[in-house]
């Protein structure tokens, strides 16, 4: 299940935080697909085409996150971006290396059990 913390730091709405992110999304090239599914999205490669995938049916401030966390993958050091949407994508990287590294840790964590069993 994906969390979001409730309070925006960027000060916007939250349509207006997924419209800045689908900006940045196009002038990187990556088409932004918001359709309805039983998926809750993220980044994949289609015919070479870049594209990030996300649930209609999520919150918005859940499917800002989800784009915020897929575009952080992407090199954004010399994309000009205002300091508050920069910070709000750092902070979505943070949030989503910390959920990787605990879910690596766990699986890493079971596997050590199996083996010592």
């Amino acid at each position: 299940m994906f969390h979001v913390q409730r309070g925006n730091p960027l000060k916007l709405k939250p349509e207006k935080l997924l419209d800045e992110l689908k900006s940045l999304a196009e002038s990187l090239g990556v088409q932004v697909i918001i359709d309805k599914g039983n998926f809750s999205g993220g980044h994949c490669l289609v015919y070479e085409e870049r594209k990030i995938v996300l649930n209609k049916l999520l919150p918005t401030e859940v499917k800002a996150a989800k784009l915020a966390q897929s575009l952080t993958t992407f090199p954004l050091d010399n994309v000009e971006l205002k300091p508050v949407l920069r910070q709000y994508l750092e902070t979505e990287k943070q949030r989503l290396a910390s959920r990787t590294n605990a879910l690596v840790s766990s699986e890493t964590q079971e596997i050590v059990r199996e083996v010592l069993a």
